[in-house]
């Protein structure tokens, strides 16, 4: 017989047990499933072609005047790549201080340049979220460093665009 009088299967271990190995095993395989899982997109995923706008409000001018349209992009801590510079215009930078009344006041520095670059990328565009470039996740309002060329500058993504 496969179970004894004692209820043990093979004279050895209960079928109590069995259930409890079982139980434990599918909990383990479910947790495990959970955690494993990813909600990002695979290499398998199409990549869309996006235009992504960043701002910097106070950048060194020298900085500002060497970067150049065709430049590589690189963020700074995950080393994603944004592509190419298509776009670089600067202005005068942003910088508040306070007057004599103790107000803050919008001025500029001497020396230093706001940015306005604009890049194409390789990346999943969702809709009225983010983009997903090399597996992170951006968003419009993000502040991140980004390597252009042979700079780094510290901005904000304020625009990002599905290129069709």
């Amino acid at each position: 017989m496969i179970i004894d009088s004692k209820g043990k299967l093979f004279g050895k271990v209960s079928i109590i047990d069995i259930l409890i190995i079982l139980i434990v095993l599918g909990a383990a395989a479910g947790l495990l499933y959970k955690f494993t899982r990813s909600d990002t997109p695979t290499f398998m995923t199409k990549q869309d072609s996006l235009r992504i706008e960043f701002y910097v409000e106070e950048a060194l001018s020298e900085t500002a005047t060497a970067i150049k349209s065709g430049d590589n992009v690189r963020e700074f801590v995950q080393n994603t790549s944004f592509g190419k510079v298509t776009e670089v215009s600067t202005g005068e930078s942003v910088f508040y201080a306070a007057d004599a009344e103790g107000k803050m006041q919008l001025s500029s520095k001497k020396g230093y340049s706001s940015l306005r670059i604009t890049m194409e990328a390789k990346g999943v565009y969702k809709e009225h979220e983010a983009i997903i470039v090399e597996s992170s996740e951006y968003f419009i309002g993000s502040y991140i460093t980004l390597r252009v060329g042979q700079t780094a500058v510290y901005g904000r993504i304020t625009d990002i665009s599905k290129i069709n």
